[in-house]
């Protein structure tokens, strides 16, 4: 019987290893032929592994799950991160948003210092090992590998005395195996929430018309967009909030986006103010309506062009010439187009998912199930999800500090 099995050797799975002691009799499983793979993706490749933000906000960047893992977060804070990985040689620098990035601008710089401690901690690692049944034994845990009736490469049974989930949510294509964790662990009696993508791009209609109003501007990114989200019956407001947004070839995406999307579903209602500018006096202006409304605004001719051609006036067209009530109705769409939402892109386009293990069913304070002595639940395998800009990582770390307290207090006990 092992002492410890993590399972997962993503983000908070490595993070415990490299935290804990295995004393020679721990293994970490993971489903993927590579540990760490959605580290090395992460922050476009450089890592953006925390924010620089201060930590009192941070409750704040997790929906209603804030509050409830606020202490994690403060014991292990963004602080605690940076200095770990500055302990063993990786230096951060934090760019104009606050992301916190290794100055190597190499995830794969934070993916193998994590490996290297964890080997250094008597951490076995084993690929290719998808977790299909987890029970309750004498003293422990047991595991049983493989899928649909065969054995994974690194398949079998395992044991163990105290059993960390660390597997994610299963957000993002090819790290579905995540998916099926709470299947095996509702089945144990421990409440789970449904999973459903977070931080994922959004197909997108017009409001008042069919297709895609923003068609053929994708890569377009705009610096500082206002978006709310409004209930498509009521009209009610659940959420807000500014940041940038780049237009794709089916909708939108980028921060504001991403973070407000866990808020939106088929037929919800973006409202976008491009621009927050006042509707300025045309009279005598001799320039074309295009380059008037660009020197106006700041925003790119494409973007401008088309909404000049939606609300029925035409780009080359001197400003001056242009009525009143046209242009109102052009600044109307600038300080509020509204377009419908389709849908979300799904779970394989997804950073992140909320879902997983219900908060309710584990103790903030050590992570550890309720009612489930040595079983602890870790990272996005938990219902907490954050905005993109490190968050999700942050937590990932703070949660695995926690378990690692606790597993350090019970070996000093005995």
């Amino acid at each position: 019987m092992y002492k410890y099995i993590i399972i997962g050797a993503g983000a908070a799975g490595l993070f415990l290893g490299a935290l804990t002691s295995a004393e020679g009799n721990g293994v970490i499983l993971e489903a993927g032929s590579e540990p760490g793979r959605k580290i090395l993706l992460s922050g476009g490749g450089r890592c953006n592994f925390t924010h620089a933000g201060d930590i009192r906000d941070f409750p704040d960047r997790y929906g209603a799950s804030g509050r409830k893992v606020r202490s994690a977060l403060y014991k292990f804070n963004n602080s605690e991160v940076r200095r770990f990985f500055r302990a063993h040689g990786i230096e951060s620098y934090v760019n104009e948003e606050g992301r916190v990035f290794p100055k190597s601008d190499r995830a794969a710089d934070i993916r193998d210092l994590l490996l290297s401690l964890c080997g250094k901690n008597g951490w076995e690692i084993r690929t290719d090992t998808q977790i299909t049944q987890i029970g309750q034994c004498e003293g422990g845990y047991f595991l049983n590998g493989g899928a649909a009736g065969r054995m994974s490469r690194n398949g079998g049974a395992f044991e163990t005395e105290n059993l960390i989930v660390a597997t994610g949510s299963g957000a993002f294509k090819g790290f579905g195996a995540g998916r099926g964790m709470q299947n095996l662990l509702s089945g144990l009696g421990i409440q789970t929430v449904p999973l459903k993508p977070a931080l994922v791009p959004v197909r997108i209609a017009g409001y008042a018309f069919a297709g895609n109003p923003f068609d053929g501007l994708s890569g377009i990114s705009l610096s500082d967009v206002h978006v709310r989200v409004l209930d498509g019956k009521t009209g009610k407001k659940p959420a807000e909030g500014r940041g940038p947004m780049v237009f794709t070839h089916s909708g939108l995406s980028g921060p504001v986006i991403l973070n407000l999307s866990g808020q939106m579903g088929s037929g919800t209602v973006l409202e976008l103010a491009l621009t927050r500018v006042e509707m300025p006096d045309a009279r005598g202006e001799q320039k074309n309506l295009l380059h008037f409304l660009e020197n106006q605004t700041g925003l790119p001719q494409r973007v401008l062009e088309r909404v000049i051609r939606i609300a029925g006036a035409e780009p080359g067209e001197k400003a001056s010439s242009v009525s009143g009530g046209r242009l109102a109705a052009i600044y109307k769409m600038l300080r509020g187009f509204r377009v419908r939402v389709e849908d979300t892109l799904g779970m394989d386009a997804a950073m992140a998912a909320s879902g997983g293990v219900s908060l309710k069913a584990v103790s903030t304070g050590s992570f550890e199930v309720k009612g489930f002595p040595g079983l602890f639940v870790i990272g996005e395998a938990l219902d907490v999800v954050g905005e993109s800009g490190g968050y999700n990582l942050q937590f990932a770390f703070s949660s695995a500090a926690a378990v690692s307290r606790e597993l350090k207090k019970r070996a000093e006990a005995v």
